[in-house]
């Protein structure tokens, strides 16, 4: 792989200038797309019942992802801007990466990068971070290529909160792009602030923290998010953790990007990843992006924006349905994008971390579900807990489940409750998760 030298950078760069000079450049303004809330993403339903039994129910439906990509506009320009400087002039990529990008050994996808890749990556990332108008690159690339370093640009890099998924690329006359430049949402004064002030939040978490397992960190940050953000895509920040974690609103680029980074600060390897997500019972797919968390040792996917639901300002209860979860969790409703498989996704097979698993609420293959919502509902009432939470492995159980549920818990409480008692239910048809509420 080659070594990638300041000298050679600034020579290419010269010479792209000259070239410029006598062709006519393009430039395309591009939009990354992002999760719209417009559509149908998790359909939850609930009901309440007495001991008189209620026959309707009412359908609940999240403001849940839904992405498009906005359509990209084309101008002409007579010239193309001036060429950024940059700074650093290591021996490899690699070294340079080290220096430049806080806690690159976190960032899983970057380190699958090849050195030029690297490289190139390193040229945009360092003018972002500087605040600079525009990036140029030492060789003109692809229109993929830049597509796919963007893409980790804003998912690899929480901290960058000051540039939004906007981006502008020119092009040379043989149509490969020559520099790009960026749209900024905060000043420099801005973003110091909004730094500042997520770095308190995880020294708070780090200190109150201290002792716990990763399983127990994990937990406390996802139950956070779920109930102190609320999800709009629309907000000026609603991409980035300063908008999840500071100003509470989000969509679900700022929900995987702010666990990411929370995961970083407490020493978790954690990473985010996009793709096309099943837009409820349409069987539309949009853009989404969740999360992949590695927790002794397992990788398991894990959800945070699936898992809120809220309707009407009602806040459902957290069904932990993409709490570190499997493959077969996620697959039926998930492609994840090319550039992720490219460099390779870790391996999440083991439902062993799961919220279910540990709280042997998970009904796997060839179990009755009668037979476990029996023996949680005895549990919970021989312990005096009022919640009672089921996920299935299948979408066979988990429509028995539900078709049945009013019948087996009104024979349960029947039988085994001598004073009065009424119940509430809710359905989570992507995670195949149920949450029973008791009142005694």
């Amino acid at each position: 792989m080659a070594t990638m030298r300041l000298d050679r950078i600034k020579k290419t760069a010269l010479l792209s200038v000259c070239a410029a000079l006598m062709l006519l450049s393009a430039c395309k303004v591009v939009v990354l797309p992002y999760d719209r809330g417009d559509g149908k993403q998790t359909t939850a339903e609930h009901r309440f019942t007495t001991a008189v039994p209620v026959t309707t129910a009412v359908s609940v439906t999240t403001a849940a992802p839904v992405t498009t990509a906005l359509p990209a506009t084309t101008t002409e320009r007579a010239t193309e801007p001036p060429p950024a400087e940059t700074t650093a002039e290591p021996n490899e990529a690699s070294l340079w990466a080290e220096r430049l990008i806080p806690a690159f050994e976190k960032r899983f996808f970057l380190n699958r990068l090849d050195e030029e890749e690297l490289a190139l990556f390193c040229v945009i990332y360092e003018a972002a971070a500087a605040f600079e108008e525009s990036a140029r690159f030492p060789e003109p690339i692809t229109v993929d290529k830049l597509t796919e370093m963007m893409l980790l640009l804003n998912y690899e890099c929480p901290e960058l909160m000051q540039i939004s998924g906007n981006y502008t690329y020119f092009t040379d006359a043989a149509g490969l792009c020559v520099s790009v430049s960026f749209d900024y949402i905060m000043d420099e004064f801005q973003y110091t602030a909004a730094v500042e002030e997520i770095g308190a939040l995880f020294e708070r978490w780090q200190q109150e923290l201290s002792g716990r397992t990763d399983y127990e960190k994990e937990k406390f940050v996802y139950e956070y998010l779920i109930e102190t953000c609320r999800y709009d895509e629309y907000a000026a920040h609603a991409g980035s953790c300063y908008g999840a974690l500071i100003e509470g609103v989000a969509r679900c680029e700022g929900y995987s990007k702010s666990f990411m980074w929370a995961m970083w600060a407490l020493d978790i390897p954690c990473m985010t990843v996009t793709g096309e997500a099943a837009n409820g019972d349409a069987f539309l797919y949009s853009r989404h992006s969740w999360n992949i968390v590695q927790i002794d040792g397992t990788y398991c996917y894990l959800d945070a924006t699936y898992d809120d639901v809220e309707q009407n300002g009602e806040q459902f209860p957290i069904s932990y349905g993409f709490f570190n979860v499997d493959q077969n969790s996620v697959e039926r409703s998930r492609e994840t994008d090319a550039l992720y498989l490219r460099l390779g996704v870790p391996d999440c097979a083991s439902m062993d971390n799961s919220f279910h698993v540990k709280n042997r609420s998970y009904l796997r293959s060839g179990g009755q579900a009668a037979k476990m919502l029996s023996e949680l509902l005895g549990r919970a009432v021989t312990s005096g807990e009022d919640r009672v939470y089921l996920k299935t492995e299948t979408d066979e159980q988990f429509s028995e489940l539900v078709n049945s549920i009013d019948t087996l818990l009104e024979a349960w409480l029947t039988d085994n409750v001598d004073q009065a008692w009424r119940y509430q239910w809710h359905s989570y048809g992507d995670a195949r998760a149920l949450v029973v509420d008791l009142y005694f």
